[in-house]
């Protein structure tokens, strides 16, 4: 019998925190893990595979949360996909935090 995995798209440019989360990831078997370090790599695998869900940093070299869910949300095919926003920065201290639902938000540990 084959278990319908949910996939799980990580970005993050810091590798070690990436690595960190797809090990947390990891020890549920339940759960498809795609992790890049780069927003192009990310729209790369987001073409190519069936993503349920994307946790991305907030703070990324080329582009930030918000403009890289915007972008998103103009693509058919990414347009429904939640994003899970991780920062080093609590909510408060993000310049567009009011466009980010504190549902949608975690604290770096």
């Amino acid at each position: 019998m084959e278990i319908n995995r949910n996939s799980i798209l990580v970005i993050d440019d810091d590798i070690k925190h990436l690595e960190f989360i797809d090990y947390l990831l990891k020890s549920d078997e339940t759960k498809k893990i795609l992790k890049t370090s780069n927003v192009p790599d990310a729209i790369s695998i987001l073409i190519n595979q069936k993503i349920d869900l994307i946790l991305t940093d907030y703070s990324m070299p080329d582009i930030n949360g918000i403009e890289f869910r915007n972008m998103l949300k103009s693509i058919k095919r990414t347009s429904k996909i939640p994003v899970l926003f991780m920062s080093n920065y609590q909510l408060n201290e993000i310049p567009d935090c009011k466009e980010i639902e504190i549902a949608n938000f975690i604290q770096k540990p």
